[in-house]
């Protein structure tokens, strides 16, 4: 496990380019990595450089590949938790901001980012790329509801039934998208 760890890293600080497909494995392992941390931003931020990978890579990139890439991408997404990139009150008053800074930039560094990462600079780069409209139809439909058509007095009634589908749709393709359910609620 270590061994492996190690060679992860190796690729993300390697500055010699190495294959499409070992980015794409960095990208989903460090991704992993970010969630079991708890650190939806950097975990979304992950896939979504993964999704670009793949983008590049894959001429015909396309269809269920594409949909099922974009449908991941746009769930982790909406797991982040507004102002995920802020301190916290407490950081602030043991005035640890200089301490934050620092490692969310070794962060971004490891995905090979050149800014670091925002819930709405994600956001926009999405929609930039047509995410949405590329992901499976339940979710594209939690994404308008969340971020476009915002109705505090109706959201919770229509989210939850939105997680619903989408836990269903998850478990018919494979896939655990409920790992989102809880941050997303």
């Amino acid at each position: 496990l270590n061994l492996d760890l190690h060679n992860l890293m190796q690729i993300g600080k390697d500055k010699k380019i190495a294959k499409p497909s070992s980015y794409a494995n960095y990208y989903d392992k460090i991704a992993l990595v970010f969630w079991k941390g708890g650190n939806n931003l950097f975990h979304a931020a992950s896939l979504l450089q993964k999704f670009n990978i793949y983008k590049d890579m894959k001429k015909q990139f396309t269809g269920e590949e594409a949909s099922d890439q974009a449908t991941r991408v746009l769930l982790a997404t909406l797991s982040i938790p507004d102002g995920a990139e802020n301190l916290s009150i407490l950081s602030k008053y043991l005035d640890v901001e200089e301490q934050h800074v620092t490692n969310t930039r070794i962060l971004s560094t490891l995905l090979r980012m050149a800014i670091i990462p925002t819930r709405n600079g994600i956001l926009k780069e999405i929609a930039r790329l047509n995410i949405p409209e590329i992901a499976a139809p339940e979710v594209f439909k939690l994404y308008k509801c969340i971020e476009n058509d915002f109705d505090p007095l109706i959201i919770a009634s229509n989210v939850q039934g939105m997680i619903l589908e989408i836990e269903r749709l998850g478990e018919k393709l494979g896939y655990e998208f409920g790992q989102y359910s809880s941050s997303i609620k």
